[in-house]
């Protein structure tokens, strides 16, 4: 954008050298006030040539034949153009260059570490999910942790999408990435995966409730797996399970139509206006109608939070607005309106926010977000140590009387386990002896060596650190409190 101001500024700026209205004279208050930036330059300049060119010119017309002069002189500057375009309107809609496009595409083929990546408030790329088993949990990446670099390149400036195709690539290749927790920042070396896609994924917490959390309405197969997760209850009015609590808490949207499909099985009426699909007239163009297919329910509870954006914000709404169930958590993003994809004929794509979700009432969400009907903030994480990566790959370098980062993984694991008290970079007596006594207590041989036994037995641990370490889920309790008030 740098250089398309510029080159804006000093076309309109010969144009005002050569105009035929007359010199005008500061005044001395005038010369002491700050100069005019490039955009109030462009704006006068742009509204005196229309006011006064002899041709009369459509102020459209000038400035896209303006811009098109420019990139026929400048074509290196086109996603400088399109992307100032694309934010001129909305802070949704973007551009993709045909190596976006390619970047984004790989991650759809090859393997991953298994995170989600958005871009915060701040500018940064933060970690918002981590799949469960990955490279990235079982090294120690927590959703929160900001990442700062991939193979040695700061990600600074990158587009998401580009990060993107950085942290995957072909299974069984490494790449490291660097992250930041708090004030700390940390390295890894991890193996990218071919990861396991799981959308929805669902757990009884007693024989008449069920806990659905649905991650993402954006992978074709979330709607077959939510269908997994109710079976039992379609076409069953017997199944003792009646009360259904969704978890669309860190959920980043997807698309309408998987949410309507699943709200169609939550309607057990038909003729039902789920929501509708407006244009940029006001006019609905797509109208999602129950069938009358959906399961019979006591109770439905949704947990949402901040982090609960577009399609999984259009599910707990709807599901508010129709009367089908609670809402419990804290106000959501507030991004109610969608994009269409327009191909273009080098590669690259333009997303442009081109309609609007509402409730089948006509209820709008968009910039205010769904408000809960119970409000509920979670605790904060508990602080849990940092923790090297340390897998069967290292078990050459972690041995008695060498001093590296896998002994120092070594070591953070054995202090976080309270079989000693310090950590270090050398495998010492201290850590022999700590290791000794880790094994003897979950009936490992108690060799003093590491091997790849002990190294998975600590990873399953790390896991129940990492499942615990939220001091309580007030959310969720709520929304059981509200099945069993008397608890």
């Amino acid at each position: 954008m740098k250089h398309l101001r510029s080159l804006l500024s000093l076309i309109l700026a010969l144009c005002l050298i050569f105009s035929l209205s007359s010199p005008a004279f500061a005044a001395e208050d005038d010369v002491e006030s700050a100069a005019p930036s490039s955009v109030d330059i462009f704006r006068n300049v742009y509204e005196q040539y229309l006011a006064n060119h002899l041709a009369g010119r459509d102020g459209e017309e000038v400035l896209r034949t303006t811009i098109e002069k420019m990139l026929e002189e400048h074509p290196e500057l086109l996603e400088s153009v399109i992307d100032g375009m694309m934010a001129s309107g909305d802070s949704y809609s973007y551009y993709l260059t045909p190596e976006e496009v390619a970047a984004d595409n790989a991650t759809k083929v090859y393997g991953g570490i298994g995170v989600s990546v958005v871009i915060n408030d701040a500018g940064e790329f933060e970690i918002t999910s981590v799949v469960p088993s990955s490279p990235a949990q079982i090294a120690g990446i927590e959703p929160g942790d900001i990442l700062l670099s991939v193979g040695g390149r700061s990600v600074k400036g990158l587009t998401s999408f580009a990060v993107g195709g950085l942290i995957q690539g072909e299974a069984g290749s490494l790449v490291t990435i660097g992250v930041r927790r708090g004030d700390h920042a940390r390295f890894y070396r991890l193996n990218l995966t071919s990861l396991p896609s799981t959308a929805v994924s669902y757990v009884d917490i007693d024989e008449t409730t069920r806990y659905i959390k649905i991650s993402t309405f954006s992978n074709s197969k979330a709607f077959s797996q939510f269908v997994d997760a109710i079976q039992p209850m379609i076409r069953n009015d017997d199944c003792p399970i009646k009360n259904l609590i969704f978890d669309v808490r860190d959920n980043y949207g997807g698309y309408a139509v998987l949410v309507a499909d699943m709200l169609n099985y939550l309607v057990e009426e038909a003729g039902t206006s789920l929501f509708h699909i407006t244009n940029k007239e006001g006019e609905v163009t797509q109208e999602y109608v129950s069938t009358g297919r959906g399961v019979k329910t006591d109770s439905i509870t949704v947990l949402v939070n901040e982090n609960t954006v577009s399609a999984a914000e259009v599910f707990a709404f709807c599901i508010q607005q129709l009367g089908l169930g609670t809402v419990v958590g804290t106000q959501t993003h507030g991004k109610g309106v969608g994009m269409y994809i327009f191909h273009q004929a080098d590669g690259s794509e333009a997303l442009i926010v081109s309609l609007e979700m509402t409730a089948g009432n006509g209820a709008s969400y968009h910039e205010v977000g769904v408000i809960p009907d119970i409000v509920v903030e979670n605790p904060p994480l508990s602080d849990m140590p940092d923790v090297g990566a340390l897998t069967a790959d290292d078990l050459a370098d972690c041995v008695y009387g060498n001093t590296n980062a896998a002994c120092r993984a070594l070591n953070d694991r054995l202090v976080l386990f309270g079989y000693r008290i310090e950590t270090g970079d050398t495998f010492d007596m201290i850590t022999r002896n700590a290791l000794v006594s880790f094994q003897k207590k979950t009936e490992l041989s108690p060799t003093g060596a590491l091997d790849a036994e002990a190294i998975a037995l600590m990873d399953e641990l790390l896991d129940y650190y990492r499942e615990t370490a939220i001091d309580s889920d007030l959310q969720f309790e709520t929304a059981l409190s509200l099945l069993h008030p008397e608890q």
